[in-house]
């Protein structure tokens, strides 16, 4: 027979190996979609702080003297995001 053949060596756990296995690779998945969703609301975040930013830049070329209310505005809006995603991190990640 010159084709090659697959062997398939099984591997014996007693339940008790079984289960813990079992719980490290739930525990395992649930860090990893924590870390997922972590991200990807950071990463939101991060894309509506760069539009604020370029609203607040527009608006101060468009109308000079209300450049200091929109910076405020602006400054206020992007550390309330911060606090919110910093909050959520936190909330998820126990």
């Amino acid at each position: 027979m010159s084709e090659i053949m697959r062997r398939v060596d099984r591997v014996v756990l007693n339940r008790q190996t079984a289960r813990e296995l079992a719980r490290l690779t739930t525990e395992t998945r649930m860090e990893q979609a924590t870390i997922r969703a972590i991200s990807a609301v950071s990463e939101y975040a991060i894309s509506e702080v760069q539009y604020l930013k370029q609203v607040q830049h527009n608006a101060e070329h468009s109308n000079v003297d209300a450049a200091d209310a929109v910076a405020a505005i602006v400054n206020l809006t992007v550390a309330s995001i911060a606090r919110r995603v910093s909050r959520f991190g936190n909330e998820v990640d126990w």
